[in-house]
This record gives structure tokens, sequence and C-alpha cells, in this order.
């Protein structure tokens, strides 16, 4: 629901990321200041987020709740459920999110992630995403470009435990004018 990784050096994250793992049960609270270089209005706001999983044998069940107040669409509240099994060399993702906005606020994410090899990972994303649904920003603050419909393949390759090399395939439409987007990222992480 909500990812600030991309952001290093501009907009990041000032504040504090809890994250706790007892039993069955995994907790992450996060809250903070986010710079105003996310947002359209340049201005910055303060946010609280927390996500508690349960797991059930290989099964993962997950809520997640962020609040980003004054959010220029009215969406301050996002909600969001998810369940993720894997199956053999694969992961099934199911995601539903909702915004407190009064109009467009819901999403839904249909995912599957094939692990061919240890070192190579093949994603593929399906959904919907109605404007208000996902936090808005410049720099995809929610993780998810809002407004769209469409499908997301990528492919990951571990170059080394600590690099990796992804090629991401986006064939998307606008949900407001049926507009066709199609995009190719290619995307180097090197851990520290």
């Amino acid at each position: 629901m909500f990812d600030n990784s991309l952001n290093v050096g501009e907009g990041m994250l000032q504040g504090i990321d809890i994250r706790d793992k007892r039993g069955h049960n995994a907790y992450h609270l996060s809250s903070g200041r986010l710079d105003s270089a996310l947002f359209d209005d340049n201005q910055s706001r303060n946010f609280f987020g927390m996500e508690w999983a349960r797991y059930s044998g290989s099964i993962r069940l997950l809520f997640s709740y962020l609040r980003i107040p004054n959010l220029p669409t009215k969406a301050d509240d996002f909600s969001g459920f998810s369940i993720s099994s894997p199956m053999g060399k694969a992961e099934w993702l199911t995601e539903l999110i909702h915004s407190s906005a009064p109009t467009e606020n819901q999403a839904f994410l249909l995912g599957m992630k094939y692990y061919p090899t240890k070192q190579q990972t093949i994603k593929l994303i399906i959904g919907k995403l109605l404007d208000n649904s996902v936090p808005k920003g410049k720099s995809s603050l929610g993780g998810y470009d809002n407004g769209i419909r469409g499908f997301q393949l990528s492919t990951i390759h571990a170059l080394t435990p600590s690099n990796r090399l992804a090629v991401k395939y986006s064939h998307v439409k606008t949900i407001t004018g049926n507009i066709p987007i199609r995009k190719m990222e290619i995307e180097y992480t090197q851990l520290f």
C-alpha cells in the first residue's frame, strides 16, 4: 500500500519504522513525516501506518492501514487486505484496497510470482486501481500508479546476493479516457 523505496535522496522518510515477528504473527508500525517533494502541492505531511500479518502454514493474511492527512483528494485513510500462498515454485497474491475518498476509492490486484531458479523471479500483476484508491504523489507514493487497469510483467535476476536486475513491462489503460499506456523499465538494485 505504501512504498517509499524509490525516493532515495529526494523525499526520504523522516520517522520510525518498527518490525517484529512473534510466533505466527508479524507486526509493522511506521510513522513520521513525508517530504514535500513527494506531493503535487509541495506540502510536507505526517503519516501513520501499521500492518498485521498472520501466518497459517504457508498462507499469509495481511491487514494494512495507512493515514496521510490533508491529501487533496480527501483520501486520508487507506485500508488493505491481502492473502498470499505459495504453490510449488509459484506464489499467488490477492490484494484489496479501500480509501476514505468519497468516490473512486477501491483497488483490486491479483498476482503471481514464479521462481524458476533461486536467482530468477517472474512476476505478473493484473489489477484495476481507481483514481483515489491508493495515495497519489509525484513518485508513485503508494507503490502503484492510480487510475489504471491492466497488467505488469516483470522478470528479476539476482546477479549476486547483494544486487539484482529487473525488467518491467506495463500494459495498461487509463480508467478515465481509456488511453493506452505502454511502459518498459530497467531497474538495477545494489544492497549495501
